[in-house]
């Protein structure tokens, strides 16, 4: 049976220890785009609901709806954002 001596040791626990912070990098870096990706696609949902609620009201009122999507689209950004 092979020994390994204490230098060769040191090397594969320094290894695996540099291997350990990088998969905590990684897995920040997925958690973060997931996160994004989230919340782009839920973002994006508002636009399919202001065309939804314009379609369901009178075109003399669509503007107001539209305009009312798009205010609340930048309300929550910014509600998002400050948190």
């Amino acid at each position: 049976m092979a020994t390994i001596d204490q230098a060769a040791w040191d090397k594969a626990m320094q290894d695996i220890q540099s291997m350990q912070s990088t998969l905590v990098d990684y897995n920040a870096a997925i958690n973060t785009g997931w996160i994004l990706l989230c919340a782009m696609i839920i973002f994006s949902m508002q636009a399919g609901f202001a065309l939804l609620e314009a379609g369901c009201v009178r075109s003399k009122n669509g503007r107001n709806v539209l305009m009312k999507g798009a205010f609340d689209a930048c309300a929550g950004a910014l509600a998002w954002w400050a948190t």
